[in-house]
């Protein structure tokens, strides 16, 4: 357990210095700029408890963009995170590619994945905010349009996420480039 509370400290260090870099420059700011860690998937109950723990201890902000999987295996955990403030969105029902459900299954293969993970929330009364995240960041046109489609049934309007980065993600190091250049510069 100690190792992971480990793993985790330094992320958490990043997103404080982050954090630090975004607030306003004097009390008159009129706008406060804000970062927040995300985690994706949700697969242990053990490692969300120990995000929640950390991100409270330090005041830094999280989302989570757990899978439906996740919410059916964890639904009383992942209501009281909601209910606690802390945000929580739809990362899709089995963590499958959008492209490559659109690509094989048309709107269905899509809608089945980001409306699902909606159906599966409202189930288990878990609080929602309006944010998506396609797994690995596979997304195109056809897949934002079917978003919107998703959004008008829902009755919220969906916003993307995508900033990728880890072992698989081909470009993670040029992303974390252009987030410190994009935190600088604003």
């Amino acid at each position: 357990m100690k190792s992971r509370h480990r793993t985790l400290r330094p992320l958490f260090a990043v997103a404080l210095l982050l954090a630090a870099l975004l607030a306003p420059a004097s009390a008159s700011a009129t706008a406060t700029k804000q970062v927040a860690l995300t985690f994706d998937d949700g697969d242990s109950e053990l490692h969300i408890r120990q995000a929640v723990a950390i991100a409270v201890a330090t005041q830094t902000p999280i989302t989570f963009f757990p899978t439906g999987r996740s919410l059916r295996r964890f639904p009383n955990l992942w209501k009281a995170i909601g209910e606690a403030g802390i945000p929580i969105a739809d990362h899709t029902v089995t963590h499958a590619s959008l492209t490559k459900g659109f690509a094989t299954k048309g709107r269905v293969g899509v809608t089945s994945e980001l409306g699902g993970w909606l159906t599966i929330a409202k189930q288990y009364n878990i609080p929602y905010v309006k944010y998506w995240r396609p797994p690995g960041g596979a997304w195109n046109n056809d897949v934002r349009s079917i978003a919107g489609y998703v959004d008008g049934v829902s009755g919220r309007r969906y916003a993307v996420v995508l900033l990728v980065n880890g072992p698989r993600a081909q470009s993670s190091g040029a992303a974390q480039d252009a987030l410190l250049r994009w935190v600088h510069s604003n």
